[in-house]
C-alpha cells in the first residue's frame, strides 16, 4: 500500500511592532498626553483613522506569499489598550481575518 499524499498550509505566526497606536483620548492612568489633540504631536482623529489604515495595509501583507490568509497567529507591542486593537482588527483589509485578542 502507498501511503495517501498530504497537502499541507502553512500558518504564519508574526509579530508587529504597532509604534505607539494610541487614541485621542486623555486616559489618566496612562502616559498618553502628547497622543491628545492637545498634546505636542497634535494627535487627532485623523492621524489614528490613518495610522490603523496603515498599520492594517502592512498586516495585511504579511507572509502572503507562504499563505493568503496570512499570519494565524500575530503578536503585537506598543498599544495602548484593548480598544485600539479593537478599531485594529475591525479594519477593512484584515477584518475577514476574525482576529481575536488578549491583552497579557
Amino acid at each position: 500500500m502507498f501511503a495517501q499524499k498530504k497537502d499541507y498550509k502553512p500558518i504564519i505566526v508574526g509579530f508587529y511592532n504597532l509604534e505607539n497606536l494610541f487614541d485621542t483620548l486623555d486616559n489618566p492612568n496612562v502616559n498618553d498626553d502628547e497622543f491628545t489633540p492637545k498634546g505636542f504631536r497634535n494627535y487627532n482623529g485623523n492621524i489614528y483613522f490613518d495610522k490603523l489604515n496603515k498599520l492594517s495595509t502592512v498586516i495585511s501583507q504579511i507572509g502572503v506569499e507562504i499563505n493568503p490568509d496570512g499570519p494565524a497567529i500575530l503578536g503585537v507591542a506598543e498599544i495602548e489598550n484593548d480598544t485600539v486593537l479593537h478599531d485594529l482588527v475591525k479594519q477593512k483589509l484584515i477584518e475577514k481575518r476574525n482576529y481575536q485578542y488578549g491583552l497579557v
